[in-house]
C-alpha cells in the first residue's frame, strides 16, 4: 500500500472517530435533556402533591367544623324541644304545621329529627359526593336515620357495629369526634369527620369521597404530563434543528485542526486540566509507534519508552517534558529520546507550555517535539571523524 493509500485510511479513521465523538456528544445532550426532564417532571409532581395535601387539610377542617357546628346546633335544638315540649296523653298529641301540612310527634326527639330533616332539604351540601349522615345504635346494628346529599333525604340500610364499613359512624356512636379516611357505609374510601350529639345519643358525620377530592389533582398532573411531553419532544427537536449546523460546523473545524496537526512534521502532544492525554497527532503516533492513550502521567515513560538524551536512562515522571510543562514550567530545548522496543531510538527536541484561560484557570499542557536523530547521528560522525588517536596525529604530522 502505498504512503498516499496509508493517509486516505488514516484520514477515514479520523473522520470515523470524529464522527463517533459526536455522536457520543449527541447522546450526552439527549441524556441531558432526558434528565431536566425528569427533575421537570418531578418538581412538577411534588408542586401538584404539595396542592393535593393544602386541599386535602382544607377539606378536613371544612368538615370538622361544618360537623361540628351541626352537632351542637341539633343538641341546642333538642335541648330546647325538651324544656318546651308538653306532655299530653295519647289523644292529645304534640302537633306542628309546616306548609299547609300536619305533623304529630310524640316526642322531643323525633320533632328535633322532623326538623333538621326538613332544614336539610333546603342545604344544596358540598361538592359532588358531599353528604351528611345521621345515625344510632340498636344494640349490635347501626341504624341509619337519614343521609343527605344535595337536598335528597334517604335513609340507608343498617349494618353489624361489627363490620368494617362506617368507621366514622362507629367512632361518632363511641362518642368519639374528629376526623378519617376509611370506609363508608357504601364500602367507598371517604374522608369524613365525626361527632357525638350527646343528648340525644346520635352520631352525625360529614363526608366525601376520597376520588372527588383526587380528581382534579390527578387530571391536572395528566395535563402537566402530557403538555410535559409535547413541550419536551418539541423542545428537543428544536434544540437540534439549531444546535445540528452548530455541531456540523465544529466537527468540520475538529477534523481541520486534526489534519493541520497531522500534516505537521513535528510531533504535537497535550493534555488537559487532569493529566489526561487528548491530542496526539500523526507525527507523535509514529514516534512512538503506539497511539494516544489515558494513562496516569507516571505511566507515560514506561509505556512511551521515554529516556533522558543518553538514551539509557529512563524518565521519572516529573522528568518528562509535558508532565513539566503541566506543573507549570515553560521548557525550550530539552533533549529527549524515545527508545521503542525493537525500534531504532528518537532524538528529539522538545518544548513545551501550561495552557490557561483568560481567567487563569489551567486548560492543560502542550509539548513540540522536534526529530534532531539525524543531526544528533551527523553530530556524532563529526567527533568520531576528528577524534584522532596520538599516532595518527604523529603520523598526520609527518
Amino acid at each position: 500500500m502505498s504512503e498516499s493509500d496509508d493517509k486516505l485510511t488514516q484520514s477515514q479513521d479520523d473522520l470515523s472517530i470524529s464522527d463517533d465523538k459526536l455522536t457520543s456528544d449527541r447522546k450526552r445532550v439527549l441524556i441531558l435533556i432526558s434528565i431536566m426532564a425528569v427533575v421537570g417532571m418531578v418538581i412538577g409532581g411534588i408542586a401538584i402533591g404539595v396542592l393535593y395535601f393544602t386541599s386535602f387539610e382544607q377539606q378536613r377542617a371544612h368538615l370538622v367544623d361544618t360537623v361540628n357546628s351541626q352537632a351542637r346546633l341539633m343538641e341546642s335544638v333538642a335541648l330546647y324541644n325538651q324544656q318546651h315540649y308538653i306532655e299530653m296523653d295519647n289523644s292529645h298529641l304534640k302537633e306542628e304545621v309546616h306548609s299547609k301540612k300536619k305533623y304529630v310527634f310524640t316526642d322531643p326527639t323525633a320533632a328535633t329529627l322532623h326538623q333538621f330533616a326538613e332544614a336539610h332539604k333546603k342545604y344544596k351540601g358540598f361538592g359532588e359526593t358531599g353528604e351528611f349522615t345521621l345515625a344510632k345504635r340498636d344494640g349490635d346494628k347501626i341504624v341509619f336515620l337519614w343521609r343527605h346529599r344535595h337536598g335528597e333525604i334517604k335513609k340507608p340500610e343498617s349494618i353489624s357495629i361489627k363490620s368494617n364499613l362506617a368507621a366514622p359512624m362507629r367512632l361518632a356512636l363511641d362518642g368519639k369526634s374528629g376526623s378519617i379516611t376509611g370506609l363508608d357505609y357504601r364500602n367507598v374510601m371517604v374522608l369524613a369527620a365525626y361527632e357525638p350529639v350527646s343528648i340525644l345519643n346520635l352520631g352525625i358525620v360529614a363526608k366525601i369521597d376520597l376520588s372527588e377530592i383526587r380528581y382534579p389533582f390527578i387530571k391536572a398532573g395528566i395535563i402537566v404530563a402530557v403538555v410535559g411531553v409535547v413541550v419536551i419532544v418539541c423542545g428537543t427537536l428544536l434544540f437540534f434543528w439549531i444546535s445540528s449546523p452548530l455541531l456540523g460546523r465544529l466537527q468540520k473545524q475538529q477534523v481541520f485542526l486534526k489534519g493541520i496537526l497531522d500534516n505537521i512534521e513535528d510531533g504535537i502532544v497535550a493534555c488537559d486540566e487532569i493529566g489526561t492525554l487528548n491530542v496526539f497527532n500523526e507525527a507523535t503516533r509514529r514516534f512512538h509507534g503506539l497511539p494516544e492513550k489515558n494513562l496516569r502521567p507516571e505511566e507515560w515513560a514506561e509505556h512511551y519508552d521515554l529516556f533522558h538524551a543518553d538514551g539509557i536512562t529512563r524518565m521519572k515522571a516529573n522528568e518528562i517534558p509535558l508532565f513539566r510543562a503541566f506543573q507549570g514550567e515553560t521548557l525550550s530545548k530539552v533533549d529527549m529520546i524515545i527508545a521503542p522496543k525493537g525500534r531504532a531510538k528518537i532524538c528529539l527536541e522538545t518544548s513545551g507550555q501550561p495552557m490557561y484561560d483568560s481567567n487563569g484557570k489551567k486548560l492543560g499542557a502542550v509539548l513540540s517535539m522536534h526529530d534532531i536523530t539525524a543531526r544528533k547521528q551527523a553530530e556524532a560522525e563529526r567527533d568520531s571523524f576528528f577524534t584522532l588517536s596520538p599516532d595518527l596525529f604523529v603520523i598526520a604530522r609527518r
